[in-house]
């Protein structure tokens, strides 16, 4: 199976006069669309999370 990078949206939120962006890096067992064609129901798994204030 190829891998590649698979990015998705993110959201920030204002805190006063900074922002803030959480990142979350997810592992899936496999493509979104294999998965629906086999009929798997894995949730994906959080790797890591970290929230970043931006000035």
């Amino acid at each position: 199976m190829p891998s590649g990078r698979l990015w998705r949206k993110f959201q920030t939120s204002k805190v006063s006069k900074t922002s803030e962006v959480t990142v979350t890096l997810f592992f899936r067992r496999a493509f979104k669309q294999l998965m629906d064609q086999k009929g798997w129901d894995a949730p994906d798994i959080v790797m890591e999370q970290q929230t970043i204030n931006l000035p």
